[in-house]
C-alpha cells in the first residue's frame, strides 16, 4: 500500500550534462501530472509523462527539471556575431556625431541589442537528454516510492486499528439486536396502555403488531452487510500485489455509510443508537485515512 503523498530527488550526469529531477505528489481524486521543463528539454516532455504515468495511479504530481551544463557548454551557449556588433557601434557612433551627443557605448547596451547575441538552445544531443531523464526519473521515482511506502505502512496499521473499531461496535450492535425487538414491542404494549386498553402478551392483535414492528426495525440484514464490508476492507489492507487500494477503500467506506445509515434510521430509539452513532464516527476518520491512500 502507498501514500499519495512524497517527495523524491533524483540525478544524473554524462558529457558535460547533469540534470536533476525533483517530484512532489500530494492527494488527488485523480492522476494529475505536471511538468516543468528547461527550454532545451522540450522535446523530452512525452518521455518524461509516460515515465510519470506509468509509475503513479492516482495523486496530484509535479516533476520539475533542472538542467545543469559544464563550463565549455557554458561557454558555446552564447554567440557574439562581431559583425552585427560592429554595424551597430558604425551606426550608433554616426547617430550621436550627428546630434551632437557623446559616443560612449557600454558593453551592455550593445549586447542588448536583437541579433548581436544568439542562444544555443540545442547543445545536449537528444540521444543524451532522453538518456539522462530516464536515469534522473528512475532515481527520483524510487525515492519517492520509499517515501510513499513508508507512510502507506503507517496508513495500513491506522486503517487496520479502526476497522477493528468498528468491527467492535458491530458486534455491540448484533449483541443488542434481539434488545431493539423487546424495545419496540414495550413501547407498543405502552402505547396501548395509554389509551387504557389491557391487552395479554399472546393476544393475537399485539403479536402482529409485534411482527410487523419486528420487520420494519430488523436490522440483520445490514449487520451482515456491514460485516462484509469490513471483511473486504481488511483483505484490501492486506493486499500484498502492491496494487493501487484508494479507490476499493473509498467505495467500501460509501457502502459502509449507506449501511449504518439505514441501520440508524431503524434503531434510533434503541439501545443500539449510541453505537450507531460511534460507528458513523470512527468510519469517518476511517474514511479521511483512506482518502490518503493511492
Amino acid at each position: 500500500m502507498k501514500s499519495m503523498t512524497g517527495f523524491g530527488r533524483g540525478a544524473a550526469s554524462r558529457d558535460g550534462v547533469s540534470l536533476l529531477v525533483e517530484i512532489t505528489a500530494v492527494n488527488h481524486k485523480r492522476r494529475d501530472l505536471r511538468i516543468r521543463l528547461p527550454e532545451e528539454l522540450g522535446d523530452c516532455e512525452p518521455q518524461l509523462w509516460n515515465l510519470l504515468s506509468g509509475a503513479i495511479e492516482r495523486g496530484s504530481v509535479t516533476a520539475a527539471v533542472t538542467l545543469d551544463l559544464g563550463p565549455e557548454l557554458r561557454a558555446a551557449q552564447y554567440t557574439i556575431d562581431a559583425e552585427a556588433a560592429g554595424a551597430v557601434i558604425h551606426s550608433l557612433r554616426a547617430i550621436a556625431r550627428r546630434h551632437g551627443l557623446g559616443e560612449d557605448l557600454r558593453l551592455a547596451d550593445l549586447l542588448a541589442v536583437p541579433g548581436v547575441v544568439s542562444t544555443n538552445r540545442n547543445l545536449v544531443p537528444p540521444e543524451t537528454a532522453a538518456a539522462l531523464v530516464a536515469e534522473a526519473t528512475a532515481a527520483a521515482l524510487d525515492d519517492l516510492n520509499r517515501a510513499r511506502d513508508i507512510e502507506g505502512a503507517a496508513l495500513r496499521d491506522d486503517l487496520h486499528a479502526r476497522c477493528r473499531r468498528l468491527r467492535d461496535l458491530l458486534h455491540n450492535m448484533e449483541a443488542r439486536k434481539d434488545g431493539a425487538l423487546r424495545h419496540h414491542r414495550d413501547r407498543l404494549r405502552e402505547r396501548i396502555r395509554q389509551l387504557g386498553v389491557e391487552l395479554p402478551l399472546d393476544d393475537e392483535r399485539l403479536v402482529k403488531e409485534v411482527a410487523f414492528a419486528a420487520q420494519k426495525s430488523d436490522v440483520n440484514e445490514e449487520l451482515v452487510r456491514l460485516d462484509s464490508h469490513l471483511d473486504q476492507l481488511d483483505r484490501h489492507l492486506d493486499d500484498s500485489q502492491g496494487q493501487p487500494v484508494g479507490l476499493h477503500l473509498q467505495f467500501l467506506c460509501q457502502e459502509l455509510q449507506r449501511e449504518i445509515g439505514t441501520l440508524g434510521a431503524k434503531t434510533a430509539e434503541t439501545d443500539i443508537a449510541a453505537a450507531t452513532l460511534e460507528f458513523k464516527a470512527e468510519l469517518e476518520r476511517l474514511r479521511e485515512q483512506a482518502a490518503n491512500v493511492e
